[in-house]
């Protein structure tokens, strides 16, 4: 990815048969960003299927095979800097400049969450192997972690509480030898 607005794709099985040295042509150009690219993920569970994010604010999926663009995701508000699949591959994460992280259904196509709480850009955000959690990372110095408990599947534990699962949020600051932890309310939004 680069400021050219272009995903460059680089057959790494074929190089290496070559046994080249350095590789000056991709293998394909994914083309359907209007500005930079920024951000790149690979769903673990379809090889042929990845994300870009750019500073046009879309997320594009590709359908490796062909080349093509086969989904948008649209709802950021500014540049994505950071996308993560959950390990399922069911669902895409993004983090952006609009300090926001939104939560995309991958089958139904549509923006299921979005988290509030940076008071600035977030740079990163990764999602736990069990998908119980999305943890950001911002230009606010804080690291943020993101409860998707029963929000992006059936939670075994939360049907035995019998509530319904509701978005939280846990907030490390990180300034010197101080660390700060504290529990927002149900909206996940920070105070």
């Amino acid at each position: 990815s680069a400021s050219d607005a272009f995903v460059m794709v680089w057959d790494l099985a074929s190089i290496l048969q070559q046994e080249a040295k350095e590789v000056t042509e991709p293998s394909d150009v994914l083309k359907g960003h209007t500005l930079g690219v920024r951000a790149l993920a690979w769903n673990p569970r379809d090889a042929s299927e990845a994300a870009s994010g750019g500073d046009d604010s879309s997320i594009l999926i590709w359908d490796l095979n062909t080349a093509t663009n086969v989904l948008t995701f649209e709802g950021h508000e500014a540049a994505v800097l950071s996308l993560a699949f959950t390990p399922s591959g069911s669902y895409l994460v993004s983090a952006s400049h609009d300090s926001s992280v939104r939560v995309w259904d991958m089958a139904n196509k549509k923006d299921l969450f979005k988290f509030m709480g940076h008071s600035g850009p977030v740079y990163t955000v990764v999602v736990t192997l069990d998908e119980f959690m999305a943890i950001s990372a911002g230009a606010d110095s804080t690291i943020r972690s993101w409860s998707l408990r029963g929000l992006l599947r059936d939670d075994p534990d939360e049907r035995q509480i019998g509530t319904p699962a509701t978005p939280a949020q846990v907030m490390f600051e990180l300034e010197g030898d101080e660390e700060q932890s504290e529990r927002d309310d149900e909206t996940g939004r920070a105070e």
